[in-house]
């Protein structure tokens, strides 16, 4: 996946969640850099309010034909204006970066899963415990 790309899915992602997932924090505010970055300047540009349309309207991810059509639109951006591009390099090295650094909040997987001599325990922060052994 292209910078580009990948920016398109945060903007998506950023959108969706109502322009404040994960609060003020980690990569809520990193990706509100993105889209500030993005917005300031692309502006009114249709693919862009495309995409927000989309996000808006409840969709549970952009579409094929809007994720090819802002990546181009951002592809020439970043052609054409060196400190466009670097501003977006940043911002998206902060989504990636505080994302490793900050979970999301309240995250956590747990559950068991148990067939046949085989039993799968997965717990929070990505702990997990296989236990194979003879039925009983």
């Amino acid at each position: 996946m292209t910078d580009e790309e990948i920016a398109v899915g945060w903007l998506f992602a950023w959108v969706a969640g109502g322009g404040r997932p994960g609060g003020d924090h980690g990569a809520g505010a990193a990706m509100a850099r993105v889209h500030e970055v993005v917005s300031g300047r692309l502006g009114s540009e249709t693919a862009l309010l495309r995409l927000r349309e989309e996000a808006e309207a409840g969709q549970p991810a952009v579409s094929d034909a809007t994720r090819t059509w802002l990546a181009l639109v951002l592809r020439d951006a970043v052609g054409r204006d060196p400190v466009f591009a670097a501003a977006l390099r940043r911002a998206l090295a902060d989504v990636r970066e505080e994302g490793r650094q900050t979970p999301p909040a309240g995250y956590s997987v747990a559950g068991n899963v148990i067939h046949g001599p085989a039993a799968v325990q997965v717990g929070p922060n990505g702990f997990q415990v296989n236990n194979f052994g003879r039925p009983r």
